[in-house]
């Protein structure tokens, strides 16, 4: 019996001790992106390095190796990645890496809420950045990063400025709430910034 009693005052002594909750892991960044400077230069060395948009096509390649897209089909789209990153001042590789996300380069996507396109733009979004045919690469990439342009001017000046706009494009500006990091603790946003950052770090290391 005092054996009994003895494990069972054990097991009410270690109840008594605080329980750690587990926390999401922070997004695996890297190097910073480069996209706090609404100016920049299209010969910045960060849009003309030749070994781009061969990069950009191996990782649309890595991530979907059985997607029967031409070579030329994912040039073309890693072009416009590159022409587009640069017309907004935004570091190629966090802007392929959001499309990759958002579609897996493939620019027929279609979600069951009606997003569409390599961005997965809704309708009345996309209408907004002067879309018309949501599956045309050209028009598409351009809205998605004019689009993500301005999410990261929304946040301009905050430490997170890349986090609060990567947020904001999954949830929508008006859900994100920035500068106390309350909503990295999010579930799905702590996992959608880590894939978009592992994407990007991914094609920096080819």
């Amino acid at each position: 019996m005092k054996t009994a009693a003895a494990i069972i005052l054990l097991i009410a002594i270690i109840g008594m001790f605080p329980k750690h909750k587990k926390k999401h892991p922070e997004p695996a960044r890297g190097a910073p992106p480069i996209v706090q400077n609404r100016s920049c230069s299209p010969e910045d060395p960060m849009y003309t390095d030749e070994t781009l948009v061969g990069r950009i096509v191996k990782h649309a390649r890595a991530i979907r190796p059985r997607s029967g897209q031409s070579e030329e089909e994912l040039t073309f789209i890693a072009q416009n990645i590159v022409k587009y990153s640069a017309n907004y001042c935004i570091e190629p590789e966090l802007a392929a890496a959001l499309i990759a996300r958002e579609s897996g380069y493939y620019p027929r996507a279609v979600s069951r809420s009606g997003a569409c396109g390599l961005g997965q733009m809704i309708p009345s979004t996309a209408r907004n950045m002067g879309i018309s045919d949501c599956f045309d690469v050209d028009q598409n990439v351009n809205g998605t990063l004019r689009y993500f342009r301005g999410l990261l001017d929304r946040w301009s000046g905050y430490d997170d400025q890349t986090d609060c706009a990567l947020a904001s494009y999954l949830s929508g500006p008006g859900n994100v709430s920035c500068g106390k990091g309350a909503q990295w603790q999010n579930g799905s946003t702590s996992r959608y910034l880590q894939d978009i950052y592992s994407y990007r770090n991914k094609m920096k290391s080819y």
